[in-house]
């Protein structure tokens, strides 16, 4: 709520605003005879207590009281090269704390009910201090915090995150849990974002190191980790997670509809039902709903449907389903809907209100007497009757507004259209309790055209509280970029269009507002730019349509945006390129379904975050056919940016499902973690070349493909040994020709490494490789160890490093390890198998090469050496210092070791 909101002498109405909003935005908790009121800044979504925890027996009123304790840990921030953040852990009051005055060098320059103040309109070179006082509901002030140390910007962006908390600690009762935690460098440090398991997004976010987590169910786990982020708006890494299980009991598992009767107006476009979960929450359920005839008629007073509701683990919230409903001018009494809940999961029973009854409330509209035979509107024109037919449709025309007043309803004829033309605008502003309505002569699909805006770029244009029906298309716009057009549409529902309940022309086209609508029962629910997407928000309604996907078509998104949750999966229908040349962010629980041959490609101004859970992972798939190829996979085209992240999420059926490319000086830079790559007609990932910035790579598996990875020499190093890459049809990480510049570690793999250039793999810096590796190389490749690079090779008796042919068992079927001229005390090899190598003549006379021209020394102990074309150690030149001890030597064409 904002702050100069005069919350007594606002009206309440239920509608997001006043006091109303003020309680959307601020919950009230009663627990154990105590009540806590918690605000949210809008701005930072910053929370504080302004009442905590105070007993509903005291006397507010009595002037026996205390002020508020004194703000601590204050300190300020550079949030740019003009403005301050100044944070600080809240207050503590008797009665409850209404809010801080904040004082800049002595000078009083604002209040705040949150601990966090945004103090804008600086200058460069100055120094500031800052003090804070608390103020409680009875005017009593604490005494000032500060000064803060005087604190001049530079103009110099921060760049740098703030470090991960520590030291995270958790303790509960039946339903909180309070959390504490350490933070070093908290100076640099705005606030801190709680994370909790399950949950897509920060359950709160505060400034002190402290925090309670309300609202819980009893005899739950709940598992948190905290980030930390400064002014500039760099976050830390989260800290490690730490759980903790409330006290109490639990009920079994039950889900019920939130009251036995429902009643809707025959005029309202529809009704939500509410469906309860009580009890355990730990395992995923589910239950079907259907909601049927009862006097009422499927097709002529409602939409009969039926579905499934399922809830993941830990998840308590509500779910909920539509009833559409159908209005006509006939007189016929109140009718009854069947509502009924069946089919519950093993693991939940039915409640108490299994079914319940759905009353629609007739409405007696009369006679439609008016009629608009000249639909050609040139001035301004309000319609205000309560029924018009439309026999010729309506054509606005520039200047003309056309004005629709809440309750009317239009009745169009066949083939008619509702046209609102450049320089004119249309205004159909209903309310819930008397919605405007679009509808044909007869209740059948694409009896009219629709709506269609071409080319009216009017801020008049606007749907509130409207609903829509029989269109070809409900919704259709035509838009340029030298003549765009522009709307709002909210609370409006659009349904049995015979093609699409809305249709988005361009990226042209001005969405200024899309919220809480319902496309339902449409032959396609929408069709959009893939750069309209990010204006959809999250609270619109999708499903029930003959086909559920949001039609998305390729254009380039050119836009930083955010493409949300849906009840259905985006489609991306056109068989080509999607360029992504912004910042775009998928929201966790997203499906991307891509068209044959379709391409995701972030290029080099454009990123692509796509973060999920564990319990909503992001989906990219198939929209053709699940089978492997169907479309081209994801591309990062040289995008150097640190947004690049997959985590939890599943990429099924490209060709290459997760490519690179990247060339000097462009370079690509990405994180892959807690992701399945799967079904791939060629590779799981590919890692183009040595300029790519591999920046994790974490418990990912990568099955189900023809290939899992193929990456260059220099890259394996970050591959890490967390995730899985066996079941492809070649089960071996491809391993490409290109220099080792960077010392690393190879881990070991459920699968071989597979060495696939036939030519040298130069190592020109420390390399280890970790007990039981298997290295397997192509024909004629070789593994050269220069003179600033190192090889140390240690494995175990019951896990040997593998040094062996790719190709074919034979000997010489690779040219073997080369020591060429590398005097590295590193270079050791220990309880390792090298075979089938001695190949390519002269230079490559062993399993194992040295080349002492130059000093060279390496051992070799415990190791088997064998089948090779030459001998099994070959030592070419005097400069030689190589230890062979307790090795098992045989079939070595040539000998065993070679005395030069």
């Amino acid at each position: 709520v904002a702050v100069d909101v005069d919350l007594l002498s606002t009206p309440f109405d239920a509608d997001g605003t006043g006091f109303d909003g003020f309680l959307d935005n601020s919950p009230v908790v009663i627990n154990n005879n105590q009540i806590t009121i918690i605000i949210n800044d809008p701005e930072t979504n910053i929370q504080n207590l302004i009442v905590n925890k105070i007993n509903l027996d005291i006397d507010f009123t009595s002037d026996t009281d205390t002020a508020p304790t004194d703000p601590d840990n204050l300190r300020a921030l550079p949030a740019s090269d003009s403005e301050i953040v100044v944070v600080w852990d809240a207050s503590t009051d008797d009665k409850g704390v209404t809010g801080y005055h904040v004082y800049r060098n002595g000078t009083l320059v604002g209040s705040t009910p949150y601990p966090v103040y945004r103090d804008t309109g600086l200058e460069i070179g100055i120094g500031y201090t800052y003090e804070v006082e608390a103020i409680d509901g009875r005017g009593q002030v604490s005494a000032k915090t500060g000064p803060t140390k005087p604190l001049m910007l530079d103009g110099m962006p921060d760049t740098k995150a703030p470090p991960a908390p520590t030291d995270l600690q958790a303790s509960a009762d039946n339903n909180s849990a309070t959390l504490s935690w350490s933070q070093t460098e908290i100076n640099d440090v705005v606030g801190f974002r709680i994370l909790r398991k399950g949950s897509t997004t920060p359950v709160a976010t505060v400034t002190s190191t402290t925090y309670t987590d309300l609202h819980l169910v009893s005899a739950t786990e709940y598992c948190y980790r905290i980030e930390a982020y400064d002014a500039a708006g760099n976050t830390s890494a989260p800290s490690s997670e730490t759980c903790v299980t409330t006290d109490g009991t639990i009920d079994p598992s039950s889900v019920s509809f939130s009251s036995a009767t429902y009643k809707v107006d025959e005029n309202a476009a529809s009704i939500t039902i509410t469906v309860n979960r009580a009890g355990d929450i730990s395992e995923a359920i589910s239950v079907d709903y259907a909601a049927s005839n009862g006097t009422a008629v499927d097709g002529e007073d409602f939409s009969a449907m039926s579905g499934t509701l399922d809830w993941a683990a830990n998840d308590s919230n509500a779910k909920t389903f539509a009833v559409q409903i159908m209005s006509d001018s006939t007189t016929e009494g109140d009718e009854t809907v069947n509502l009924a809940l069946s089919s519950p999961s093993a693991n939940t029973n039915l409640g108490t209100n299994t079914t319940a009854v759905l009353t629609i409330i007739d409405i007696v509209a009369g006679v439609c007497n008016g009629e608009i035979t000249d639909g050609n509107i040139t001035v301004d024109t309000t319609l205000a009757e309560s029924c018009y037919k439309v026999p010729n449709g309506i054509s606005v025309n520039s200047p003309a507004n056309l004005t629709i007043n809440p309750g009317v309803r239009l009745e169009f004829a066949a083939g008619t259209q509702l046209v609102v033309n450049s320089g004119a605008s249309l205004s159909a502003t209903g309310t819930k309790e008397q919605p405007i309505l679009f509808t044909g002569g007869e209740a059948l699909p694409g009896f009219w055209e629709g709506i269609e805006f071409y080319r009216s770029n009017s801020l008049n244009n606007q749907l509130d509280y409207v609903t829509i029906e029989y269109g070809v298309i409900n919704i259709d716009t035509v838009s340029f970029s030298s003549a765009p057009t522009r709307f709002k549409v909210k609370n409006t529902t659009l349904r049995y269009a015979s093609n699409l309940g809305m249709y988005i022309y361009g990226g042209s086209v001005l969405l200024d507002s899309f919220e809480s609508n319902t496309l339902t029962l449409n032959d396609r629910p929408i069709s959009l730019p893939a750069e309209m997407v990010g204006r959809l928000g999250n609270d619109s309604q999708y499903s029930g349509n003959a086909d559920d996907r949001i039609h998305v078509f390729a254009a380039v998104i050119e836009t930083a945006q955010t493409w949300q949750k849906q009840d259905i999966p985006y489609y991306m229908r056109s068989s080509s390129v999607y360029v992504v040349n912004a910042a775009l962010t998928l929201e966790a629980g997203v499906s991307l379904a891509f068209n044959l041959d379709a391409l995701l490609r972030v290029d080099s101004n454009g990123s692509l975050k796509a973060i999920g859970t564990e319990a909503e992972p992001i989906l990219f798939t198939s929209g053709h056919e699940e089978v492997p190829g169907s479309w081209r996979g994801i591309l990062f085209n040289g995008s150097n940016s640190f947004n690049n992240q997959l985590d939890y999420v599943i990429v099924e059926y490209g060709v290459i499902n997760i490519d690179t490319y990247a060339f000097s000086p462009t370079r690509t830079r990405l994180g892959v973690k807690n992701t399945t790559s799967r079904y791939a007609s060629n590779l799981g990932m590919y890692i183009h070349s040595s300029e790519v910035l591999l920046d994790a790579f974490e418990n990912n598996i990568l099955t189900l493909n023809d290939r899992p990875v193929s990456l260059p020499f220099e890259i394996v190093g970050q591959l890490g040994n967390d995730s899985q890459y066996s079941g492809n049809a070649d089960d071996r990480i491809h391993v490409f020709a290109a220099v080792i510049e960077t010392a690393q570690t190879w881990q070991k793999q459920d699968i071989p490494y597979y060495m696939r250039s036939s030519s040298a793999y130069d190592v020109n810096a420390a390399l280890t490789l970790e007990a039981g590796v298997s290295l397997a190389f192509n024909l004629d490749a070789q593994l050269r160890v220069n003179i600033i690079g190192s090889l140390r090779a240690i494995g175990t008796e019951a896990e040997p490093i593998l040094f062996t042919s790719g190709h074919e068992e034979m000997p010489g079927s690779w040219r073997g390890i080369l020591f060429n001229g590398s005097n590295s005390f590193n270079n050791q090899l220990d309880y390792v198998i090298v075979e089938y190598a001695g190949g390519g003549g002269f230079s490559s006379s062993g399993n194992i090469t040295s080349y002492c021209f130059n000093p060279t020394r390496f051992s070799v102990t415990n190791s088997i050496i064998k089948d090779s074309a030459g001998w099994g150690v070959y030592k070419h030149g005097t400069r030689c210092n190589i230890t062979l001890s307790d090795n098992t030597y045989s079939n070595n064409a040539s000998g065993d070791v070679n005395t030069p």
